[in-house]
């Protein structure tokens, strides 16, 4: 639309002559030719052809790609010109196409540059603070990777809490308990985001998270055991840090489950949260209710996927609430030797 109305100024323009003259001195006309004349209904509808070309051209192939088919169209049409002017002494424009030209790749790029430069803010705005950096990085150079609708995948869904936390904390004023909860988390984010999960929520002193996605993992269930195991071993430098504000003995409990999920943008377009739902995220959570302080309770999924390489202990089946049936759990004790 913008290049079409800027083509149709330019062929007015072009209509009462006012590149006429310099389209003369581009060609150098007047030293190999007496007289040459101009056919308007020609000259505007090449104006209106290179108004919309350029950018055609742009859109389809690309910066690079465009830019060099522009170039040739360009080399086209001076060899046309001279033969119009030296054998039917018709003077085809080229001031205007020019500038149609210029002023359809720098609109295009510059569309294309805004265009780019909105999606980056959207993805560092969805992960800028829950993903490693490389990660972050490589989503920005591919945002396609992010699902902007929800679809069907399996992934690994990590939730930890902290217990005796809050009974111990209530004594204590309301800037202590964000400055202790700021050093739990300064420490467990990295360890999630160092094994490529994604930090879906912060919950009090409760974290979810998952693996899987948005880039592609086919070892997603392992990330995330490796990370509840590395977890737990920094609480206990987590609690030293914590003794001196009177809180002592607790641990986090972490619950994890493999499972088909829905991923995706939920909310609306003032708000939303890349995150996960289904019955694999709320059995995830249940068993991290009822996991222990320093232990990490799995479902069966998590146990035939990495049965091989860790090391388990079978606790039961256990009811959960909005969970139907007994549901086996196990206990993730550490890697194989």
């Amino acid at each position: 639309m913008i290049s079409g109305l800027f083509g149709i100024t330019l062929a007015i323009l072009q209509s009462i002559g006012v590149f006429t003259q310099v389209d003369l001195l581009i060609l150098n006309a007047y030293m190999f030719i007496p007289a040459v004349r101009s056919v308007l209904v020609i000259d505007e509808l090449l104006i209106l052809v290179w108004a919309l070309l350029s950018g055609i051209l742009i859109l389809l192939y690309g910066n690079e790609k465009g830019l060099l088919a522009c170039v040739g169209c360009w080399i086209g049409y001076i060899l046309m010109l001279i033969l119009s002017v030296r054998s039917l002494q018709i003077l085809l424009p080229v001031t205007a196409p020019l500038i149609a030209t210029m002023m359809g790749i720098i609109r295009v790029m510059g569309w294309g540059a805004a265009f780019l430069e909105r999606e980056k803010e959207q993805v560092n705005k969805l992960f800028g603070y829950f993903l490693d950096n490389e990660v972050l990085k490589y989503l920005i150079q591919n945002p396609e990777l992010i699902q902007t609708t929800g679809r069907s995948k399996q992934l690994t869904i990590l939730f930890a809490d902290i217990r005796g936390f809050t009974a111990q904390s209530e004594s204590l004023p309301p800037e202590t308990i964000i400055k202790m909860l700021r050093i739990y988390f300064q420490h467990i984010i990295p360890v999630i985001r160092k094994h490529g999960g994604t930090v879906d929520k912060l919950m009090g002193d409760g974290i979810m998270a998952f693996f899987g996605d948005p880039l592609p993992q086919p070892d997603h269930t392992e990330r995330a055991a490796r990370t509840a195991i590395a977890m737990q071993q920094i609480m206990d430098m987590i609690v030293k840090q914590w003794e001196e504000y009177g809180v002592k003995g607790v641990g986090i409990g972490i619950g994890l489950n493999t499972d088909e999920v829905v991923v995706g943008n939920i909310g609306s377009d003032e708000f939303c949260d890349y995150t996960v739902l289904g019955r694999g995220v709320n059995l995830a959570s249940r068993l991290e209710s009822k996991c222990p302080a320093g232990q990490i309770h799995v479902s069966v999924n998590v146990y035939h996927a990495l049965s091989d390489k860790f090391s388990f202990e079978y606790l039961g089946e256990f009811d959960y609430k909005n969970i139907q049936g007994k549901v086996p759990v196990y206990r993730l004790i550490g890697e194989k030797s």
